[in-house]
C-alpha cells in the first residue's frame, strides 16, 4: 500500500483535482469490481485468475507466518516450522486457503488441520487470536493493527507475489492513466532502471 498510496500523493500534487477511493476486501470481490470496470484497479497478494484482466507484478513480495499474542510462549520464536504449525488452533485466511498456498506449505488438507476460525479480512482475526480463539496464519505487516500481537515467519519461507491489475482493454479516465503511468515510473525508478 506504501507504493500505491506513494503513487497516489504524487499524481494528485501534480493534478490537485483527482480524487482516490480505497476499498479493502478480499480478492474474489475486488477482482470481480475490477472484471466489471467497477474499479480501476486492484492490488492482489498472490495469483487468482487473472484471465480477463492485465496485471502487472510488484517487485515486493508478502511473507507467511503465524501470528500470536506478544505473551504466548510462541513469541519468542525466530521462526515457526510446518510441524508446529499442524499441532495448532489455527485461524485462517479464507482466501489463502482456497488457493491452496498454505495447504501446499503445510502438507495437509483443510481436514487434516484443526481450524477454528476463517477471515477475509484481518481485523476480526486480531481480535480472535487476542481472545486465545487460536493462532493466525496471515502475512506479515497485518498485525500492527493489534499492539499485543506479533509475527512469526514460517521456515521454509513461504511468499506470495503481489499484482496490481486492471481490467482487459479498459478505457481509462485520463486520472487513472496518470496514475498507471506514475506507478510504473515509480517501479522502474526505485529499481534503477
Amino acid at each position: 500500500m506504501k507504493e500505491l498510496i506513494a503513487t497516489m500523493k504524487k499524481v494528485h500534487d501534480e493534478y490537485p483535482d483527482s480524487h482516490f477511493h480505497i476499498h479493502s476486501g478480499n480478492g474474489l470481490d475486488i477482482r470481480e469490481s475490477v472484471e466489471k470496470g467497477l474499479y480501476d484497479f486492484g492490488l492482489f497478494v498472490g495469483k487468482l485468475d487473472f484471465s480477463k484482466m492485465e496485471t502487472y507484478p510488484l517487485r515486493y513480495k508478502n511473507i507467511w507466518g503465524l501470528i500470536c499474542r506478544k505473551d504466548d510462549p510462541l513469541a519468542s520464536l525466530p521462526y515457526i516450522t510446518k510441524e508446529q504449525v499442524c499441532e495448532l488452533p489455527l485461524i485462517t485466511s479464507r482466501q489463502g486457503m482456497r488457493e491452496q498456498i498454505l495447504h501446499d506449505w503445510l502438507g495437509k488438507e483443510k481436514k487434516d488441520l484443526n481450524i477454528v476460525a476463517t477471515y477475509n479480512l484481518f481485523y476480526n482475526a486480531g481480535f480472535m487470536v487476542e481472545q486465545k480463539l487460536g493462532y493466525a496464519l496471515s502475512i506479515d505487516g497485518l498485525q500492527q493493527s493489534h499492539e499485543d500481537l506479533v509475527f512469526i515467519p514460517f521456515e521454509p519461507k513461504l511468499e506470495t507475489p503481489l499484482f496490481l491489475v486492471w481490467k482487459k482493454y479498459q478505457a481509462f479516465s485520463k486520472a487513472a492513466q496518470k496514475f498507471l503511468e506514475a506507478f510504473k515510473a515509480g517501479e522502474a525508478g526505485e529499481d534503477g532502471q
